[in-house]
């Protein structure tokens, strides 16, 4: 197991393939998940003249809290009216009890006849579920018998995660962009949602956050969850869980860092005071899974470690010190003490870089036929300057001749060593990890992380490894294994370690002659720079002094410069002060004019005053006067009206005699000729 993964693997980017499918069969929970988790995807295919059904489980009435009939027939309303929108098949309702669903026969049988009806068994599908990461309980159920019944369906089927209420880990995108508008419509449709919880802002929010990263133009996306059928016929529904810690595990990726591989630390003490050094430098390595097993080597009852950091768990060995064990042996108990399938050993006086685990770890978990992986080993005084550094590349040839390796560039897989019952020999007193890297490399090669990760100090110990007149010195030692591998070995595996050794002697001294004559190179460079830098230094004094010429002329004029400036700033002063005096007469001179306008300006509003006054009383007077005319005259007009009045009854009278006369009169004309005359009357 590892720690990392890249973003190609972990976070996948592909787009989902609509191509060939004909039939699409959504599970919703409850009215509106359908919309809110898939509705892009549907519409695609719809355009594309698939079919595409929904199947709606609950009919959503607990919204509210308690079960309300008039809330389900709403709901189921706005579905059908998103999914007219959307251009898809009118919603079919299921009618089971809403939060209440549980996976179980009754919800896969239901499922399970809903695959049956909808799907042909030659004719590619598409089932979209909800995310098993979501948190409702009804959509984990539904998630789960959905996945059971898609299990026993025998044709050829896609299954699909979608997320409606959080967000999942996914591994496919659909691009919505061109159906966007339509979705947000039909998202709409959902008053009575819309009026509990922002649904519409959380879908905008999920289709722009999975549009980030993807192709030029896309603003909108879906993300969902597309599962291999076969590993979850193999695996059961863990293969399906779209989050990231099943995810990781599938990936084989670690989810803490108990997960990662367990790395044995082997430190061989002697008890000195630069184990707390080393103890320090394996606190700050930065992969996480170490153990410490510390072996009591000196002989004598181990100082306590008072010191511990705190992150740090050590195991003792031998604390107490009784028995003399000696390096190989001190190594031998650490392997039998080790738990961890990786281990490195780590002596008292030597220190490792804070990324020196993590480095080797890496590479071999890339490098998988590798038992062992070492990085660069820094050799040191014990002033602390640089000896050598130890960083060749891997040569199995190399190691035979010669040890290239010190014992803590080294991370190595125990497996080997329990399977084959590696250890160290106990008559080396010096050479024995190099006697270790031999067996060790027998059957797998070593890979080589280049760059120095570790130091070795040299001067701390006390083996005697570095000292010609010591009895343990290297060469020695090196003499005696050499004689050892070699009566082991057949004539020709010898052969073939010479020969590789010639060769690298011939590159080697190949690069030495390049190297003297790049040396005789940059010696004839150097003496001509040497030429060049005393001619440009003759120049340079020849510019030193046309520079202390210059200098003088620049300070001369600067000087005539600054008595010019002096003299026009005094000049500036005179004049402001000048200026400053005339602004002071014009301002008294204003604000005497101001005085006497604002004199003359309350004369004359004083006579307006009076003015206005003698204009009112005018204006009452002659107020008072229409008024009196008005009476009189009324008086008048009523006089007159009363006459106007009397003369008209008058009149009327008049009228009517006038009336009277000419009837007397009508009367009479007729008669008076019959009285005049009565024997016309007669005849």
């Amino acid at each position: 197991m590892r720690d990392r993964e890249t973003e190609l693997h972990y976070y996948p980017k592909d787009m989902l393939s609509l191509q060939g499918v004909t039939r699409v069969l959504c599970i919703a929970p409850h009215p509106d998940d359908e919309v809110f988790g898939c509705a892009g995807a549907m519409m695609v295919m719809a355009k594309q003249g698939a079919k595409v059904q929904s199947i709606v489980v609950t009919q959503g009435d607990k919204a509210l809290g308690t079960a309300s009939q008039d809330h389900a027939t709403e709901r189921a309303q706005e579905s059908r009216q998103a999914a007219q929108l959307m251009g898809c098949q009118p919603p079919i309702f299921l009618d089971f009890e809403d939060r209440q669903l549980s996976y179980g026969v009754a919800l896969i049988g239901a499922i399970s006849s809903q695959l049956k009806t909808h799907f042909e068994p030659d004719t590619a599908g598409i089932l979209f579920l909800p995310s098993l990461s979501e948190p409702h309980p009804d959509h984990q159920a539904v998630a789960l018998a959905g996945l059971a019944a898609a299990q026993s369906w025998t044709g050829p089927l896609r299954v699909l995660f979608y997320e409606v209420g959080a967000p999942m880990h996914p591994n496919t995108y659909l691009d919505i962009t061109g159906v966007a508008e339509q979705k947000w419509q039909a998202v709409a449709q959902f008053t009575s949602q819309l009026g509990l919880e922002n649904y519409a802002q959380l879908c905008r929010a999920m289709a722009t956050l999975r549009a980030f990263g993807k192709a030029p133009g896309c603003t909108a996306a879906e993300a969902y969850f597309e599962v291999d059928m076969a590993a979850i016929r193999r695996a059961g529904p863990l293969a399906a869980l779209p989050q990231w810690p099943w995810v990781r595990t599938r990936l084989q990726l670690a989810n803490s860092p108990q997960d990662l591989p367990l790395v044995s630390v082997l430190i061989r003490s002697m008890d000195r005071p630069s184990l707390a050094e080393t103890l320090a430098c394996v606190a700050q390595q930065t992969y996480p899974h170490i153990e410490i097993v510390l072996v009591n080597a000196s002989g004598r009852p181990h100082t306590a470690l008072t010191f511990l950091p705190e992150q740090l768990t050590v195991q003792m060995v031998r604390a107490d010190g009784q028995g003399g064990l000696g390096r190989s042996g001190a190594a031998n108990e650490a392997l039998a003490q080790a738990r961890g399938s990786l281990a490195l050993f780590l002596d008292d006086d030597d220190l490792i870089a804070p990324d020196h685990l993590q480095r080797l770890v890496q590479v071999l978990h890339e490098q998988g036929r590798a038992v062992a992986a070492y990085s660069g080993v820094r050799v040191v005084n014990q002033d602390g300057q640089t000896v050598r550094d130890y960083d060749l590349p891997w040569h199995n040839e190399r190691l035979k001749g010669i040890n290239f390796l010190p014992i803590h560039a080294v991370l190595f897989r125990m497996r080997e060593v329990r399977e084959r019952h590696l250890s160290f020999d106990t008559t080396l007193p010096v050479l024995e990890d190099w006697d270790f890297w031999r067996q060790l490399s027998q059957n797998q090669p070593f890979v080589h992380s280049p760059g120095v990760t570790a130091t070795y100090r040299q001067s701390l110990g006390q083996s005697g490894l570095s000292d010609p007149r010591h009895e343990n010195h290297w060469q020695a030692w090196h003499l005696e294994l050499l004689n050892r591998y070699l009566a082991q070995c057949d004539l020709q595996d010898t052969a073939k370690c010479l020969a590789w050794h010639a060769i690298e002697l011939d590159k080697i001294s190949c690069q030495f002659d390049q190297q003297q004559q790049q040396q005789r190179l940059t010696q004839q460079q150097l003496e001509q720079t040497r030429g060049l830098l005393q001619r440009e230094k003759e120049q340079s004094k020849q510019h030193q002094a046309a520079r202390d010429q210059l200098q003088y002329e620049l300070e001369t004029y600067s000087a005539q410069v600054r008595a010019q400036a002096a003299e026009r700033e005094a000049r500036l002063h005179s004049f402001a002060a000048e200026s400053n005096k005339a602004l002071a007469d014009k301002e008294q001179a204003l604000q005497n004019f101001s005085i006497q306008t604002h004199q003359v300006l309350a004369d004359k509003e004083q006579q307006l005053q009076n003015l206005s006054m003698q204009t009112q009383k005018a204006l009452a007077d002659k107020e008072q006067a229409l008024q009196n005319f008005s009476i009189e005259t009324q008086k008048v007009l009523a006089d007159k009206a009363q006459q106007l009045q009397q003369l008209s009854q008058e009149l009327h009278l008049a009228q009517e005699q006038v009336q009277l006369l000419k009837a007397w009169t009508h009367k009479i004309t007729r008669w008076l000729p019959g009285f005049l005359h009565p024997q016309k009357n007669h005849l």
